[in-house]
């Protein structure tokens, strides 16, 4: 059973066969199994994207539009509240407004707000998100300015931090390099 359409038709035949509630639960299942966007998408995982990093700066201007999950240490979704600016790796951090959706919900249409001066939306981009069951994945395009960026819920680390492990890093391989 190698292609989708051999899925579906197992999943149709054991519905077939059981339950109403195992019947929800394979429609949901068949539902995600037919969402391209669920499974074509592009990443965002750096660990300098996550809202609890400040340090390099960084810009989305030029970033393709195309489906987005986010990953890794950037986090697993886009924050829903105000960022505070200078994180994210950019001066003016951009986070989801009006919250995420429910799976039933589908493709819903949001607001992304970027933090600058005293105004936690002084520019916004209007983008699409869906509920995919286990992530979340965002309709992006470029930023209407530099520096502002999308930003993850990660608690990513900080340029001292990241120092701090590299030195330690090294110390390893100079002590494994004295040892016989």
């Amino acid at each position: 059973m190698n292609t989708l359409y051999e899925k579906v038709l197992e999943k149709l035949q054991f519905v077939k066969r059981n339950e109403r509630s195992t019947r929800k639960k394979c429609y949901v299942f068949i539902f995600h199994l037919l969402l391209s966007e669920c499974r074509s998408y592009r990443t965002l995982s750096e660990y300098n994207r996550a809202r609890g990093y400040k340090g390099v700066i960084k810009c989305d201007r030029s970033l393709p539009t195309a489906w987005y999950r986010f990953t890794g240490r950037a986090g697993n979704m886009m924050p829903s509240s105000c960022v505070a600016k200078y994180y994210c790796g950019t001066h003016a951090p951009g986070w989801l407004q009006g919250g995420h959706p429910t799976v039933a919900q589908g493709i819903v249409s949001r607001r992304v707000c970027f933090h600058w001066s005293s105004n936690c939306c002084q520019w916004s981009r209007n983008i699409r998100v869906r509920n995919c069951g286990a992530f979340y994945i965002y309709w992006l395009s470029p930023t209407p300015a530099c520096n502002l960026r999308y930003c993850g819920n990660g608690g990513a680390l900080g340029l001292g931090r990241i120092a701090q492990l590299s030195f330690l890093s090294l110390i390893n391989k100079s002590e494994s390099a004295i040892s016989p």
